[in-house]
């Protein structure tokens, strides 16, 4: 009788434990998933940012981004970082039960080398948002535009970018710390290419030159301003395409890193700068067929993971860039009703929502600062 006691407490035990939702687990679009992520940017320090993180639980999203400049928050190596306000939006983010992805840009001067980004102080920084925000930080781009010098710091050097990566990934493993490290943030480039610069399809070959056998799990790219219609093909003479996804494709599996993945991490419709063409884009409802298309496209790929939307929120006032929330009237764009919709349609065969919407929730004090 006393061996089925302790039996019966041992199944009742394991039931239990299955039963329990822990945070981050079922997030979408990762490694190992199957399910296709969708998610937004929000801008700490842009407008409307109490409605954008409700709006990103309304809607059910599976992914909030957030830009971390970390010289605003740690300007000096003695000083404790100020992180007051994403103290309360991963808090938040947690009761919304949203996956963050840290977007990490501009290292501070004392993080710098004359190479970029000193590797064993940026994974001890990123250990240590990892261990404050356990669960709800799920995974860091590490310096997003890591093709271009401004979004490394130096010249571009794809094997120190590595040596980064790896680093990075190494010690989060040591802490046990169970964040996807997102390499890359690759940016197309046109005609606006500055010195230093390195087109992402070269940078990504001698990335993976540095990596050798080494299997990294998600590549991102940036569609921050592209051309055309979304099935516009990538040519030699405009990559700025949202197809651009098919040329970082094929450098993957070049070299043999065609079962990992390749996260959006920034998706905006064309701003009409770049081809007079596109000024039709400047039109709210030609936004809204552009983002629908293009998201309609991106989860047919099975080897995109992942697709942040920019922006939720504007990032300044009067902000000429799109954004799901729109000016200081708190009215939508018309992709909002798609973008549910969609959302929507991809929940259909789930039993447990990964979002779940928030009333009320309230941003006690926002930090004010110009970011990049």
């Amino acid at each position: 009788m006393p061996g089925r006691k302790i039996t019966l407490a041992l199944a009742i035990a394991c039931v239990l434990l299955l039963s329990i939702k822990l945070p981050g687990l079922a997030a979408k679009g990762i490694p190992g998933s199957s399910e296709f992520g969708f998610g937004g940017q929000i801008h700490l320090a842009g407008i409307n940012l109490t409605e954008a993180l409700n709006t990103a639980g309304n809607l059910h999203l599976d992914w909030i981004a957030i830009d971390l400049a970390w010289n605003e928050y740690q300007p000096k190596p003695d000083q404790p970082p100020n992180l007051g306000l994403i103290d309360q939006v991963m808090q938040i983010a947690s009761q919304q039960q949203l996956a963050v992805l840290v977007r990490l840009t501009n290292p501070p001067a004392w993080a710098l080398t004359p190479k970029g980004p000193d590797s064993q102080r940026t994974a001890k920084w990123i250990v240590s948002l990892a261990q404050r925000y356990p669960g709800t930080l799920m995974a860091v781009e590490i310096y997003p535009g890591a093709n271009t010098r401004a979004g490394w710091g130096a010249p571009v050097d794809p094997k120190s970018y590595y040596s980064l990566v790896s680093t990075v990934r190494n010690q989060l493993q040591a802490a046990k710390m169970p964040v996807i490290v997102v390499a890359g943030g690759l940016v197309p480039l046109g005609s606006s290419a500055a010195p230093g610069d390195m087109t992402d399809t070269a940078f990504l070959e001698s990335f993976y030159q540095a990596a050798g056998k080494d299997q990294i799990s998600v590549i991102s790219l940036q569609i921050n301003d592209p051309t055309g219609a979304p099935l516009a093909p990538s040519t030699n003479n405009e990559p700025r395409v949202l197809r651009r996804y098919e040329d970082l494709r094929q450098v993957m599996v070049k070299y043999q890193q065609g079962n990992n993945l390749l996260w959006i991490t920034r998706l905006c419709p064309p701003s009409g700068k770049i081809n007079p063409e596109d000024l039709k884009y400047t039109d709210a409802s030609q936004q809204a067929d552009w983002l629908t298309q293009a998201y309609s496209q991106i989860r047919s790929q099975l080897y995109i993971g992942v697709a942040i939307m920019g922006n939720i929120n504007q990032p300044a006032a009067n902000s000429p860039q799109f954004s799901l929330i729109q000016g200081t009237s708190s009215g939508y764009h018309p992709f909002y009703k798609s973008f549910r919709n969609q959302i929507a349609a991809s929940r259909t065969f789930m039993s447990t929502p990964t979002g779940k919407s928030k009333n009320g929730i309230v941003i006690k004090k926002q930090v004010t600062a110009n970011r990049p």
